[in-house]
């Protein structure tokens, strides 16, 4: 019988959520994904798929830190009474900023009351948040979401082939597609990985808004078309 010999498995921190989120539901949906914080990464609860995709999407952005789900923060009514807030996301960025985000659908904010009341909140963060966002499904494109989930998912590090994709963008003059700088990798799609990881990490960009593939155009980041 063999053994494992492998490195022991460390598991991600638990949720820094403030008020109890369910795992299951027949109702609606439910997720979990990792996000940054030490060495393990720490695990962040949804409870719908528009906040869900917002974390995923979030999470590639470069200056996104980590993120922290279901925030309580005490904020005073109309009626001077003190309400519990519980915002969806706080994002935490690279230089150490705070913000709280609402996640709702379009069609929740007909009414106004969503759109009012954080309003009040915004007026009353002190130094608690440097500022309050509402993210919608309008603010996500279909493409958009494609590509957050894409750069998401292959976000794992491949010492080997993240090195040669350096190597190749080092060279790159113009515009390229990735199916081209994946053969001059030559590590097949070990190789077209890493580029979308250069991607998530700005060192490429796109040359027009559409989803990553093959066929796709890029450049060098800050370099005109």
């Amino acid at each position: 019988m063999s053994v494992y010999t492998g490195p022991e498995y460390n598991p991600p921190k638990r949720s820094v959520a403030k008020r109890k989120v369910s795992v299951a539901s027949t109702q609606h949906f439910c997720g979990q994904t990792v996000v940054p914080d030490g060495e393990n990464g720490r695990i962040i609860v949804t409870e719908s798929h528009l906040e869900f995709v917002w974390a995923i999407y979030l999470l590639t952005l470069p200056w996104v830190q980590t993120l922290e789900e279901q925030v309580l923060f005490m904020w005073v009514n109309d009626a001077s009474e003190r309400v519990e807030k519980y915002f969806d996301f706080v994002i935490v960025t690279t230089d150490g900023r705070r913000i709280a985000c609402e996640v709702k659908p379009v069609i929740r904010l007909e009414s106004g009351r969503v759109v009012n009341e954080l309003s009040q909140i915004a007026a009353q963060i002190g130094g608690t948040f440097d500022e309050v966002r509402l993210l919608t499904d309008e603010g996500l494109d279909a493409i958009s979401r494609f590509n957050a989930e894409t750069i998401y998912a292959m976000r794992g590090a491949d010492a080997e082939a993240d090195l040669a994709a350096e190597a190749v963008i080092g060279q790159l003059i113009g515009a390229s597609t990735l199916a081209d700088m994946t053969r001059c990798i030559g590590l097949g799609s070990r190789g077209m990985r890493a580029l979308v990881r250069k991607i998530g990490k700005r060192e490429i960009t796109l040359c027009e808004h559409q989803r990553i593939c093959g066929k796709s155009f890029v450049r060098k980041t800050g370099v005109s078309q």
